[in-house]
């Protein structure tokens, strides 16, 4: 069997096990552990599976932005409200959410990020 590549959301969540479960000397004990506890956090929280900290950060913002406000923000709002000096990599990070199903939004009109998978 070749390994794969681990995508990084993955490899977080692989990291933050190994931390919780590092008393357990027992390799199937400790793989029926992840097992367990990675099924708990599915039921508990489907939406965010596949999400990094900052692109549930970023799709919160955008979502209490949205029912606040009415509509959703500017690239540069958003960068102002998440703590970016710039709305460069904003883009990057909407076109992730976007890859993930999560929004939609209309390149080159202001505006238009739609939710389409909440948190």
């Amino acid at each position: 069997m070749s390994a794969r590549p681990i995508p990084a959301d993955i490899f977080e969540r692989a990291e933050i096990l190994m931390d919780q479960f590092s008393a357990i000397t027992d390799d199937r004990e400790l793989i029926a552990q992840v097992i367990m506890a990675d099924r708990e956090y599915r039921a508990a929280a489907p939406a965010q599976c596949g999400l990094t900290a900052a692109q549930r950060d970023l799709l919160k913002f955008i979502e209490g932005y949205i029912v606040d406000h009415g509509h959703s923000p500017s690239f540069s709002e958003i960068a102002e409200g998440i703590g970016l000096k710039s709305k460069g990599p904003v883009h990057d990070m909407v076109q992730r959410l976007v890859e993930r199903g999560r929004v939609s939004f209309t390149p080159g009109r202001a505006r238009s990020i739609t939710i389409t998978a909440g948190m």
